[in-house]
């Protein structure tokens, strides 16, 4: 049975298109990217480091949305410079966008727990 080489896996557009979300709270719609395993990660270690010590899971909607929030080709309309304005926006529109993104990263619940805990 033939194996995928290297290469194929390395060269391969594997990243779906952005997705559409209605954000009725900011009166329109946004696209979120699907994320990389590396952003994943990263997000995961920046959650890490926003609960031990100081509980702040209050950036945790902000720094997904920023990290996920595109244009239709993908590309990141935010920056990690914009995450604690991004914060100050409405709760309602962050948690929509946090349900979305957190399936599109395939993170559960137990997932979220065991970050809490760290």
């Amino acid at each position: 049975m033939p194996l995928v080489s290297k290469a194929a896996i390395l060269s391969l557009d594997d990243i779906s298109k952005p997705v559409e979300l209605e954000v009725p709270e900011w009166g329109d719609t946004v696209y979120l990217r699907w994320p990389t395993a590396s952003e994943r990660d990263a997000w995961e270690i920046y959650c890490q480091e926003h609960t031990s010590h100081v509980k702040r899971h209050d950036v945790w909607r902000a720094k997904l949305a920023a990290m996920l929030i595109s244009d239709a080709d993908g590309k990141p309309l935010f920056s990690v410079s914009d995450i604690e304005k991004l914060g100050t926006k409405s709760a309602a529109a962050l948690q929509r966008i946090w349900n979305r993104g957190i399936k599109m990263m395939q993170i559960t619940t137990d997932e979220i727990k065991e970050l809490e805990k760290n």
